[in-house]
């Protein structure tokens, strides 16, 4: 598994998998009249959030929309903070995806010191079931390893994230659950995690289980419950992976061409 958050961002802090596009993609996207005033719309909303957010509110953005693909451009003064625009904009209504083009300004540090910052971040947290190596070259930081699931995984990254002077994080590492738990538990604690969540609708979630990987079905409301189901589904320990076959209701209504 590979995650690069820096130029193509793909922030899951949030650590959501899957979401970005290349920074080219929205010419790809087809318009008219309809999605050019939902683009609009899309972009106003994008900009209120960052502009509201105390943590974004002082960067200038800009901003292009094509049928609910988003690319995002400008500066930061560190990974953190992009990767929290990049959030705010993922959880915005009517954001089918991601591309970034953002670039880092804050000032350089030597990769020395970057790489003794981050091994002390991981020895603060440290465990015996994971196994993490560290690379800094050009102020950016590749981790690699074996986790034993996304929550530990998940925690790594944020510590990294935090260091100053990063100019990216690259992760290169692999899920691997130090116990084998059979796929009727997976499919049993999954189902547990949706339900015991206010802002998932389980019912109508279904959920199954094969060789450690989730497969989740269904309908919600909109690409926020998606993203959500998957990302409390890969917190499970034991869960290896997920494959997302979620539908938005409407979704497919909204693509077909009027008649």
């Amino acid at each position: 598994m590979e995650r690069r958050i820096y130029g193509q961002l793909i922030v899951a802090a949030l650590f959501v998998f899957g979401l970005a596009l290349p920074a080219d993609a929205l010419q790809q996207q087809d318009t008219g009249p309809r999605s050019s005033r939902e683009d609009a719309a899309l972009r106003e909303r994008i900009h209120e959030r960052l502009l509201v957010d105390s943590r974004t509110q002082s960067y200038r953005f800009t901003i292009e929309t094509r049928g609910g693909h988003v690319v995002l451009r400008g500066d930061a003064d560190t990974l953190r903070d992009a990767g929290i625009a990049v959030a705010l904009v993922m959880s915005t209504r009517g954001v089918r995806s991601v591309g970034t083009e953002l670039e880092i300004t804050g000032p350089a540090r030597a990769n020395e010191e970057i790489l003794a910052d981050a091994r002390q971040a991981l020895a603060f947290r440290s465990w015996a079931d994971s196994e993490a190596d560290i690379r800094v070259e050009n102020q950016r930081i590749t981790l690699t390893g074996r986790f034993p699931n996304f929550a530990r995984l998940d925690t790594a990254v944020d510590a990294l994230s935090n260091i100053e002077g990063i100019r990216g994080l690259t992760i290169r590492a692999q899920i691997d659950p130090v116990l084998s738990f059979s796929e009727a538990y997976l499919t049993r604690a999954v189902a547990r995690t949706l339900v015991n969540d206010a802002y998932v609708d389980a019912d109508q979630i279904r959920v199954g289980a094969q060789a450690g990987t989730i497969w989740l079905e269904g309908t919600v409301a909109s690409a926020d419950e998606r993203r959500r189901a998957e990302m409390l589904a890969r917190f499970v320990t034991g869960v290896r992976g997920v494959e997302n076959r979620i539908r938005i209701a409407g979704a497919d209504r909204a693509r077909q061409p009027a008649g």
